[in-house]
């Protein structure tokens, strides 16, 4: 019999069904015996680590052998767990063994019934105990120390706490709590939520998808500004994408009746006028000068000029017949009335060119939002890949050789103090800087230098991998997913460093892996448009309306809710 001193015996006690006294009396779980079992008993890690936080809650029920020994007859896995967290364990001993096949079936049937209808929590029941300890007035801190959560799944869980739909998604499919806490910023968007839920279902990034959403909205809410001003103005704004025929034209394309293209001002009194809003990509030059064209951009600033993008209104006539159509002589560079005398009859029509133009430019403007908007979900995952305390495999070689070529990236980034590889790594900077050993580090450089300084040898290789991530990451621009023929195929200068980082679990999206040199998994280049630029609900310029719905490339087997729609 397990030896029970006076200090390891508890106050409490309970009635059993014959209305006998039981006592709850702490013991070694070692020296228990586990008896038999109607599944296999493993300690799991989870509910180790929580014995050792706050002990084992629950008694275990055990009877006593003819030996005099303690057997466990409900609560094994407590057992092996408290055994496995060095925890003592209260046992109820409710009586001795019975040895009869009439005693094994009831033991049987117990343990069944214990197991079977046990109710486990629902995983947004999960998520709203975080909810209740911040109501008690825990910090987000403590409570992801009292269970077991880093400082992001607690925001997330009451995030997805507050969200009928999030909840429903983290019950219903096999999400985990940070693909829910996506789902609950959107949960306004039945459309989008369904789209979120299938791309979790199918093995797909939501990152890369919740950043598109948000370009959307961000896109969305700029244009309604820029049309209520327009409207504000008296002007009338419509959407549909001026074509070869029909009433509806771009108004540089009619003339008056002499053949004269018609004025701006002087349309103004025409019933039919009205504006087509649509963004147009420029370039702007550090001293602020603005280009919309790039041809236009000096030669000595073609290597300094940003992209940006600028809501801008054409002007249209939806009655054009009451007008005459300019036409264009390719030989003679000539315009004027189609049916004016003079003019041979177009030999390229101006409208498919200006189409041509727009596809193009749509094209790159929504594949330029599509990489802005992976920079955030990039560097977050950068940053929590770094926080590690080991290097992960491949990582070693990967750093040697970016040291030993001397990559521009990681040079420019040792040279400029590495701000981008101190937010990364979450390294404060420390001061103003100061002399160490007759040398100046700044603020930046001093704060990766004492962090290194406590670190152990192992995480002194993470920090020095986090200056050469984040050298190669401060190289990206726009640019990046933008070359020539021949680098289309290669990928740009930090293809390396990208390839890495997808090497490593990073879910990259196409413009991305264009960069990198990877195969995007589209049907064509992204520079031709056809696939970037007519993705639905992109707004890049195009015929799609404010209000149309967003919708995106789809990843994993079976068919998007999008693609259903398409179909039906």
């Amino acid at each position: 019999m397990v030896d029970v001193s006076t200090e390891q015996t508890a106050e409490r006690t309970a009635e059993n069904t014959t209305g006998t006294a039981l006592v709850v009396e702490w013991m070694d779980p070692a020296e228990l015996v586990l008896g038999e079992n109607i599944w296999e008993v493993r300690p799991d890690p989870a509910m180790v680590a929580s014995i050792r936080d706050v002990g084992v809650l629950e008694p275990v029920t055990a009877v006593r052998t003819a030996e005099g020994r303690i057997k466990v007859r409900r609560g094994a896995h407590r057992t092996v767990c408290a055994i496995e967290a060095g925890a003592q364990i209260p046992v109820i001993v409710v009586g001795d063994e019975g040895t009869t096949t009439e005693d094994e079936v009831d033991r049987i049937v117990a343990q069944y019934s214990e197991n079977k209808y046990r109710r486990l929590m629902k995983p947004s029941e999960d998520a709203a105990v975080a909810v209740q300890l911040s109501i008690k007035g825990l910090s987000d801190t403590k409570i992801g120390k009292r269970l077991r959560m880093s400082r992001p799944q607690v925001k997330a869980a009451k995030a997805v706490a507050g969200s009928e739909a999030a909840s429903a998604a983290l019950d219903e499919y096999d999400l985990d709590i940070m693909q829910a806490a996506i789902v609950a910023e959107f949960a306004d968007d039945p459309e989008r939520v369904e789209s979120l839920v299938w791309r979790a279902r199918n093995s797909g990034s939501l990152e890369h998808l919740a950043a598109h959403y948000r370009q959307a909205d961000k896109d969305k809410a700029a244009k309604a500004a820029y049309v209520e001003d327009l409207e504000t103005q008296g002007l009338r704004v419509v959407q549909t994408v001026p074509g070869s025929v029909g009433s509806l034209q771009y108004l540089e394309y009619l003339a008056d009746a002499d053949g004269v293209p018609l004025d701006q001002e002087a349309h103004l009194s025409c019933p039919g006028h009205a504006v087509r809003v649509d963004q147009a990509m420029v370039w702007v030059a550090p001293d602020g000068r603005v280009f919309e064209d790039d041809d236009d951009i000096p030669e000595e600033l073609r290597g300094e000029v940003q992209d940006d993008y600028v809501w801008r209104s054409i002007p249209v006539c939806d009655q054009a017949g009451l007008h005459s159509r300019r036409t264009w002589n390719q030989d003679t560079g000539s315009t004027g009335s189609g049916d004016g005398e003079g003019f041979a009859a177009p030999t390229l029509d101006a409208e498919q060119v200006r189409e041509q133009k727009r596809v193009a430019r749509a094209a790159v403007i929504a594949g330029n939002k599509e990489w802005d908007a992976a920079v955030t979900v990039r560097r977050e995952w950068v940053s929590g890949f770094l926080q590690r305390k080991t290097m992960p495999a491949g990582a070693v070689e990967f750093l040697t050789r970016e040291l030993l070529t001397a990559h521009y990236a990681v040079a420019d980034a040792f040279r400029d103090g590495h701000p981008l590889a101190a937010d990364l790594l979450g390294i404060d900077p420390v001061g103003t800087g100061e002399y160490v050993d007759n040398h100046w580090f700044g603020a930046t450089a001093l704060g990766l230098r004492k962090a290194a300084d406590q670190a152990s040898d192992k995480r002194r290789l993470v920090l020095l991998l986090g200056v050469v991530l984040a050298g190669n990451e401060k190289a990206l621009n726009r640019q990046s997913w933008r070359k020539d023929d021949h680098r289309k195929q290669v990928g740009c200068a930090q293809r390396d460093y990208l390839r890495f980082i997808v090497s490593q679990g990073y879910g990259a999206c196409p413009v991305e892996l264009q960069a990198a040199g990877l195969p995007t998994g589209l049907d064509a280049d992204l520079e031709t448009g056809a696939q970037v630029a007519e993705q639905p609900g992109e707004e890049t310029g195009d015929d799609q309306d404010a209000d149309d719905q967003d919708a995106d490339d789809q990843d994993g087997e079976g068919e998007s809710p999008e693609e259903a729609e398409q179909v039906a």
